[in-house]
């Protein structure tokens, strides 16, 4: 309604709701269905195997090639989040961005946004990595 007051306030009311009818219907439907599918978090595990801290440092290696920085690292848990302003951006008004990897003696496991498990899955499926 303010920008009905400020930009068009010589226009009959009707004219202007006609106009703006796709982003009052729909401009809300979008936001809501992109922001549901982007706080998805997906889970890459590795399990039974010998060395996880291999795998561990595997997957950290492979995370900060592809645009990742270490945020913190315990002894069990190593959290990344992203290198550009963007996505750190978006990662502190939702929370999205950040891949925590944690490992316990016989299980891997890297929790975050599909973008970053999906290098994961796919440099452990298709370049033949061996982890025993």
């Amino acid at each position: 309604m303010a920008f009905y007051l400020i930009f068009s306030a010589g226009e009959p009311i009707k004219e202007y709701l006609k106009s703006a009818a796709f982003i009052l219907l729909f401009l809300p439907v979008i936001n809501s269905i992109t922001k549901a599918y982007s706080d998805r978090k997906y889970t890459f595990i590795v399990s039974e195997v010998d060395d996880t801290a291999c795998v561990k440092n595997w997957a950290v290696s492979i995370l900060q090639q592809n645009g990742m920085r270490i945020k913190s690292a315990t002894a069990q848990q190593t959290v990344l989040e992203p290198d550009k302003k963007f996505f750190r951006w978006l990662n502190h008004w939702f929370g999205t961005e950040l891949v925590k990897v944690n490992y316990s003696e016989h299980k891997f496991s890297a929790t975050g946004h599909y973008r970053y498990i999906d290098v994961l899955d796919s440099k452990a499926r298709f370049s033949r990595t061996s982890f025993r």
